[in-house]
């Protein structure tokens, strides 16, 4: 009776311990839902102000309805690269975002809550992916840190990141790429396919992505091959001597990436076939400095200080001797875990080597970062690197981690840990700012809102009595009506489903080139919104006008001519 008992009892605990462990395997599930609640109000809150895409938003969206066209996106928004170098004009690297966003647009019938839907999705799968490779990683101590670097990025960049503009698309994308790295360097090969996506999402989002995420993926690379030389005796990819795999091909890790690799890039591919000058050539000419020379090491560093600990401070670019402090030695504490990187090179263990493996993550990226901002050439140039905080505020993280785990060894008192521990958290919140980034108003104080929905609302309104199967030319004439409500008026006609042509002032072929307007029809619709009442129009031009204020900068008086 005692034997069946204690046998009982065993079975109760090891139900026990399974349920308890089932538990903490859901942690990442509930932290997702939790650390998504922010992200769901700003994009109810956007919705309900009545948000219209407009300037580069308005760009955006006329490319991922263009997904489904005949004409689909071959790259990814303009950059600003002229102004580094006036004969270069280089998009950024690809229009993966494009492609990812277009089935909640289509879904909602190209309304502009369809793509801010786009945008939520992407990034609660994004923080999802965050949680879950870093608990795969390093389990409940990799589950707080991820925790931590997103909530301190949601507090740093607030509701930019439910916008679409491509300057926030690299954010998020970027932290859940080095906790899949993580996962890698540990030898878990399952989340090379979701790497590969999501690191091409964030290298072509923005320019800058680009280092940042290829020399990620170098160092990835070097380990795969040291690898692949100690299991196999050959180098890749020779197969050389290993046990067949039972499992068919299109379940392997490596040949599903392979495959994900061309799909994602595969339309900068066409377009450096298809276009002369191509954007890789554009590209390449960026890697010159400028001629005015550049910031140097001191701001570099400067900047990378004021991203690994955030603090309260604006332009120009600043951080106090206790950011440079705390990230060198940050920098410092990553370093020293790389002692024993021979090790997790040659054969990785979870339990062992995730410090290792998350301390060589964070060093990587915050190199790159620091590279690039010796190669700025204006300490405002600085700013555009703010999108990879998360890659330099991971250092200091993982550093804080391995000196609780420091502590947690040297000492019997678990006390002192956990004491440690908040004090640690307690310094972190205080150093975390509510953004760098001013904040707008929103609802019907949104005067950029409110000036993008009137303009759409007014050529609506004037074109009513137009065949809605009639072209559309369309032009903004003014600093107001060119940047910012001509693309707001042709997104919502597209939106539409009529033909809208317009021109743009880069000199370079591009992948909307059947949208020029050489490309329209004869009889098509012309509609100029200009801020100059005086410029020369076709007799029987339909006129009007009305004001739009401006988040900066006194109102402006916008007319509004229609030829038929």
């Amino acid at each position: 009776m005692r034997a069946i008992s204690a046998r009982a009892g065993r079975l109760s605990v090891s139900r026990d311990l399974d349920r308890g462990q089932g538990l903490t395997d859901r942690a990442w599930l509930l932290a997702t839902a939790l650390l998504s609640l922010p992200l769901v109000w700003w994009t109810a809150r956007l919705v309900l102000d009545g948000w219209v895409p407009q300037g580069d938003d308005a760009v955006l969206a006329v490319k991922t309805h263009d997904v489904f066209s005949t004409h689909p996106p071959l790259l990814g928004m303009r950059s600003t690269s002229s102004l580094l170098d006036p004969q270069t004009y280089a998009h950024h690297p690809g229009p993966l975002q494009f492609y990812l966003l277009a089935p909640a647009y289509a879904l909602s019938g190209w309304q502009p809550w369809g793509l801010l839907l786009g945008v939520l999705l992407l990034n609660v799968a994004l923080i999802g992916v965050v949680l879950h490779s870093a608990w795969a990683a390093g389990r409940l101590p990799g589950l707080a840190v991820a925790a931590v670097l997103v909530v301190t990025t949601e507090r740093y960049f607030g509701d930019l990141l439910v916008h679409p503009w491509n300057l926030w698309a690299p954010i998020l994308g970027t932290l859940a790429a080095l906790m899949l790295a993580w996962r890698l360097l540990l030898g878990q090969l399952a989340a090379l396919p979701v790497y590969v996506v999501v690191a091409s999402y964030a290298a072509q989002a923005h320019i800058v992505g680009l280092p940042v995420m290829g020399l990620l993926t170098a160092v990835l690379a070097v380990v795969g091959l040291v690898r692949w030389r100690r299991a196999r005796g050959s180098v890749w990819p020779v197969p050389g001597y290993h046990r067949a795999p039972t499992r068919p091909v299109w379940k392997r890790p490596g040949w599903v990436a392979a495959g994900l690799t061309v799909v994602c890039w595969l339309p900068p591919l066409v377009d450096t076939l298809t276009y002369r000058p191509s954007n890789l050539s554009q590209l390449a000419t960026l890697r010159e400095p400028p001629a005015t020379g550049t910031v140097g090491w001191g701001l570099a560093l400067d900047n990378l200080a004021r991203m690994a600990v955030p603090g309260r401070q604006g332009l120009p670019v600043s951080a106090s001797p206790l950011q440079l402090a705390l990230t060198v030695t940050a920098l410092v504490g990553c370093a020293l875990c790389l002692r024993h990187l021979p090790r997790l090179v040659r054969r990785p263990r979870r339990e062992r080597d995730a410090l290792t493996a998350a301390a060589l993550v964070a060093l990587v990226p915050a190199v790159a970062v620091l590279l690039l901002g010796t190669r700025s050439y204006a300490p405002l140039q600085l700013m555009y690197l703010d999108i990879y905080l998360p890659a330099a505020l991971m250092a200091v993280a993982v550093a804080g981690w391995a000196g609780i785990r420091l502590l947690r060894n040297r000492t019997r008192h678990a006390g002192r840990v956990a004491v440690a521990a908040v004090v640690l958290g307690l310094v972190a919140a205080a150093l975390i700012p509510t953004s760098l980034f001013e904040r707008g108003p929103s609802g019907e104080d949104n005067r950029d809102v409110v000036a993008g929905r009137t303009a759409v609302q007014q050529v609506r309104a004037v074109l009513a009595d137009h065949p809605a199967d009639r072209a559309v030319i369309v032009r903004g004439i003014g600093t107001t009506a060119f940047g910012g409500l001509a693309p707001a008026v042709t997104a919502d006609l597209v939106a539409g489903n009529r033909a809208v042509y317009f021109d743009t002032w880069w000199p370079n072929p591009e992948d909307d080139q059947a949208r020029r307007t050489r490309n329209a029809p004869p009889d098509a619709v012309h509609v100029v919104l200009s801020e100059d009442p005086t410029i020369a129009v076709a007799p029987g031009t339909r006129e009007t006008s009305f004001v739009v204020s401006r988040s900066h900068g006194p109102p402006v008086r916008v007319y509004l001519f229609v030829t038929r």
